[in-house]
């Protein structure tokens, strides 16, 4: 549940520690990130293994506001339900963490399936499956629908940064 926080350099740890705090400051600050160069934008939490990038607000907020803790009441839960042996799927699996975290726990005798349909987040999934060797998971970048044949297009506004602040912009129907 607790991962720590492993700087790239003195300079992003530096400024990470001098932030000061206040309501809505964790969209000012991943702002701010990404401004700024490659080296002080990627941060590494040690457990788990998963790289959090500084300008998305929410992969901001678990590493300045939660010390590195990410979804501590889910995580528990899966903790505490999945077992050796299961099927796990993690639908929106974005970065993989939670990816992560179901593969360690149903093993080699288990399976997960993570689901992202965003493009770019996907490739940020397959990375952390490869920096973690988890070979018991199986990727796929596709939206869900209870609707066959929909496809959806997305589109953020422009003061979002976070991939939740999408939202559907046409919609096709194929026969």
């Amino acid at each position: 549940m607790r991962g720590l926080i492993k700087y790239t350099n003195k300079l992003q740890e530096f400024l990470l520690k001098m932030m000061p705090y206040f309501k809505g400051s964790w969209l000012i600050y991943s702002n701010l990130f990404r401004l700024l160069p490659t080296s002080l934008r990627y941060i590494k939490l040690e457990d788990p293994d998963i790289i959090l990038d500084l300008s998305d607000p929410p992969q901001f907020s678990i590493v300045k506001m939660r010390n590195g803790i990410v979804e501590p009441a889910l995580t528990k839960f899966i903790k505490q339900t999945l077992r050796e042996g299961d099927i796990f799927i993690d639908v929106g699996a974005n970065w993989g963490y939670f990816t992560r975290l179901g593969s360690k726990i149903v093993g080699d005798t288990g399976l997960v399936i993570a689901i992202e349909p965003i493009r770019a987040t996907f490739l940020k999934l397959l990375n952390t499956i490869d920096r973690n060797k988890l070979f018991n998971v199986i990727c796929f970048n596709v939206a869900l629908s209870d609707v066959a044949g929909k496809l959806v297009d997305f589109e953020k506004p422009w003061y979002q940064q976070s991939t939740s602040a999408f939202s559907t912009k046409k919609r096709k129907w194929e026969d």
